[in-house]
């Protein structure tokens, strides 16, 4: 800027429509709706996207109560387990991966 005493108005005009990030001692992100884009719309994990008995062929209540019981609780220990064990590491992986790209085309394209 010293050498240049219009860089800071250039710089400062050049930022204003990019979306600034999570600054520290933001509110973090949107814990209710965590697909705000929408990029999971065509996951279907519930219950009834995954299972259905037609009228002709009906299981027994309890065993489509025990079904429904054993499908949520396994599906949320295992998404669980895996959050635990691999979000970090992804989001890492996913940052970096982001990071080189935009160093690659600020610097190299």
């Amino acid at each position: 800027q010293a050498c240049c005493p219009d860089a800071y108005f250039f710089s400062s005009h050049l930022n204003q429509n990019q979306p600034q990030p999570l600054a520290m001692g933001d509110d973090g992100p949107n814990m209710e709706n965590r697909d705000p884009n929408n990029l999971n719309d065509n996951l279907q994990v519930m219950f009834d996207d995954v299972f259905g008995e037609p009228e002709g062929a009906h299981s027994p209540d309890c065993a489509w109560t025990c079904s429904y019981k054993c499908y949520e609780c396994g599906k949320g220990c295992c998404y669980k387990l895996l959050a635990y064990l691999c979000s970090w590491p992804m989001a890492l992986m996913w940052g970096s991966e982001f990071a080189c790209i935009a160093f690659y085309h600020i610097w190299f394209v």
